[in-house]
């Protein structure tokens, strides 16, 4: 593989990585594999699979034991394919609210989260990804009475995925107070 910069010859290791393409500024990649060109040391980065990871990523948000924040909402609306004019029409707000949400300006009511979390595990069931953790299949649903409602808990999932036998996992969910 070459440079895509200068066609220097890349020199491949793997690493940590964030994985901020997504949106999210919390997503960690397990010994991701990165390229550094030789020459021009431009780094080059191989994500294997990023629409099955981005529904991995999406699966575990909406599972998440604790409120939502506003890149959060944006990516899971992103993730079924809407713009913020279109989910606003479908979730009956104007599209201002919807702006405000992502921008964490405005609360996204639990109504309107729990109905954003179902439509994702809805979307994600009728898939089928030949390299998604088929775990899902096991637990379609979790009881969202567990959700941690308090607004001080409200932070980003810190989340890590690797990649294993071609399919995505991810660890441990990590709530923070966001304080």
């Amino acid at each position: 593989m070459k440079c895509a910069h200068c066609n220097g010859p890349l020199e491949f290791r793997r690493e940590d990585r964030l994985y901020s393409e997504c949106g999210l500024d919390n997503i960690l990649l397990k010994d991701a594999e990165i390229g550094e060109c030789q020459v021009c040391h431009a780094r080059t980065y191989v994500v294997p699979h990023p629409q099955v990871l981005n529904a991995s990523i999406a699966r575990t948000l909406a599972l998440k034991p604790s409120l939502l924040t506003g890149k959060e909402i944006r990516f899971l609306r992103k993730h079924l394919g809407y713009s913020g004019v279109d989910y606003a029409k479908q979730v009956g707000v104007s599209a201002e609210t919807v702006s405000r949400w992502e921008n964490e300006r405005l609360e996204m009511g639990w109504s309107n989260e729990l109905l954003l979390r179902m439509t994702v595990l809805m979307r994600l069931r009728l898939k089928s990804y030949d390299a998604y953790d088929n775990s899902f299949e096991e637990e379609p649903f979790k009881n969202f009475e567990g959700v941690n409602k308090d607004k001080n808990m409200r932070g980003p999932a810190g989340l890590e995925f690797n990649i294993h036998e071609n399919r995505w996992r991810h660890g441990p969910v990590i709530v923070s107070n966001a304080a």
